[in-house]
């Protein structure tokens, strides 16, 4: 659980963390467009030391297409 007072809790209550990458807030389902941005944001190197992290959605909330790539960069990683 967060404790919502150190500066990485600061700065993800705030939408803007370097390492987090949101897809479950978006207005409709993600695109696979928008999933593969989240793979390349994965596989980039960090800004700050620390993990980075994928915040998906429902997985039946994901496309098709977005499921798809997706489960191809899971089977094989970059």
């Amino acid at each position: 659980l967060p404790c919502r007072q150190c500066h990485a809790c600061h700065l993800y209550r705030a939408g803007t963390h370097p390492h987090v990458f949101d897809l479950s807030q978006q207005e409709t389902k993600p695109t696979i467009d928008l999933v593969r941005e989240a793979i390349d944001f994965l596989a980039s190197t960090p800004v700050i030391t620390g993990p980075k992290i994928l915040i998906l959605p429902a997985v039946d909330e994901l496309g098709v297409g977005a499921a798809n790539a997706l489960l191809k960069t899971l089977e094989e990683p970059l």
